[in-house]
Formats: C-alpha cells, sequence, structure tokens
C-alpha cells in the first residue's frame, strides 16, 4: 500500500505528464493550422494569379476582336474601291473596244475595193444607208424577227457590185478589231436578206485584224469570206 506522500507524488507526476500531452497537441494543432493557413494563403494566390490571366486573355480577345473589326472595315472599304475601279476599268475597256471597232469599220470601208475584188468582183458603189433601209422594210413586211430586221438595218457595210461575168451582187461585210462569231452569224444573215429580197447573188464577209478561234473554225467551213485588215490601215488619214 502506497503512503499519502506517494500518492501524492505519483498524482503530480500524473498531472505532470498529462500537461505535457496537452502542451504537444496543441502544438500540433497549432502547426496544422499554420500549415493550413499557408495552404489557404497560397490557393488564394493562386486564384488571383488565374484571375489576372483570366483578365489578361479577356482583354486579350476584346484587343482581338477590335483588330478583326478595323480589318473588316479596312477589307471592305477596300473591296469597294476596288469595285469601283473595275468598274471604271470595264467602262475604259468598253470605250476602247468602240473605238478599235470604229477603226475596224473605217478600215474595211476604205479597203471596200479591195474586198470586192478579193472576191473576184469590181465594186460598183456602197450601197446607200437609205436602200438597206429600204430592203429592211421589206423584210419585215415579209415577216422576219424584228430584231434581226433592225440588226439588219444597221449592218455596218453593202457593197454593190458586179463578177467577173458582168453579173451584178452584193457583198454584206461585218468589222470588229476580233472577229468573233457573232459578226460571220451578222454577215451570213445579211447575205441572205440580200439574196431573197433583191434576186442576185450575195456574199458574207468579215473584216478584222484578229479572229477568235470558233469563227476562224466558221471561216474554214466556208460560212463566210474573211478579209483580214492591216494594223497600219487603222490609222486615221
Amino acid at each position: 500500500m502506497m503512503t499519502p506522500p506517494e500518492r501524492t507524488t505519483e498524482l503530480l507526476n500524473a498531472i505532470n505528464t498529462l500537461l505535457q500531452s496537452l502542451a504537444q497537441t496543441r502544438d500540433a494543432g497549432n502547426d496544422r493550422v499554420d500549415a493550413l493557413a499557408k495552404y489557404v494563403e497560397a490557393l488564394s494566390a493562386k486564384m488571383d494569379a488565374q484571375d489576372t490571366v483570366v483578365d489578361s486573355i479577356a482583354e486579350a480577345h476584346e484587343a482581338e476582336v477590335d483588330v478583326i473589326r478595323v480589318l473588316g472595315e479596312g477589307i471592305t472599304e477596300f473591296g469597294g474601291r476596288v469595285d469601283a475601279l473595275g468598274g471604271k476599268i470595264d467602262g475604259l475597256m468598253n470605250d476602247v473596244a468602240l473605238v478599235k471597232g470604229g477603226h475596224a469599220v473605217n478600215a474595211m470601208r476604205r479597203n471596200a475595193a479591195l474586198i470586192a475584188d478579193d472576191l473576184g468582183c469590181q465594186l460598183i458603189e456602197e450601197l446607200p444607208q437609205g436602200v438597206v433601209i429600204g430592203f429592211a422594210r421589206v423584210a419585215a413586211d415579209d415577216g422576219e424577227p424584228a430584231n434581226e430586221v433592225d440588226s439588219f438595218r444597221h449592218a455596218d457595210l453593202v457593197l454593190h457590185v458586179r463578177d467577173s461575168k458582168g453579173h451584178p451582187g452584193y457583198i454584206a461585210v461585218e468589222a470588229s478589231f476580233t472577229v468573233n462569231a457573232n459578226d460571220i452569224r451578222r454577215a451570213v444573215r445579211n447575205a441572205e436578206y440580200l439574196r431573197k429580197y433583191t434576186g442576185v447573188a450575195s456574199y458574207a464577209v468579215v473584216a478584222g485584224v484578229d479572229v477568235m478561234p470558233e469563227a476562224q473554225e466558221l471561216i474554214d467551213q466556208g460560212e463566210a469570206h474573211l478579209y483580214l485588215i492591216r494594223p497600219r490601215d487603222l490609222q486615221p488619214e
């Protein structure tokens, strides 16, 4: 059996051991709290950094949208200028084509006698436009298509000729700087009208400096005679 002093000593030792254990538990808890606080601080810093990155991305996206918008406006404006320039170029090309075609017609008229000679004929005269209009009226009364008759009225040139045997005839000439299939079609139609409404031989001729491949094919097939205009013939007198 323990004596009272021994029991007192044992109790004091137990209390001291408990206090030490509580102190250790408190220190461990404090360490865990400190660690948790540091983790929360680090997590907060990381979230702040992510917010900064997100803000930066958002700002960059807005800047990109602005650049794309400005670029789009620039492209639209440039496209409008290109379209306007294209229209001017098209107009200029049309003007050039008209001028070139006019020179070809003038050169053809100056060489009317040569055109007749190429077909073995002698030129009598260039048929006056009033006479051509008269033939057109006859064609219209005969029921020919109105658009075809109107095109015939505007024939580039109709020549009154005689062949090597002295027989009268006509040559329907269509001129372009570059001869195409439509030029041949008009010349052939005009020659047919002249033959039908005069009763004499008529010839289809196309005159030009250059010839489109499809037109050359029709010429090779004998649809019409080709009179090549020399570039120097295009010079004004």
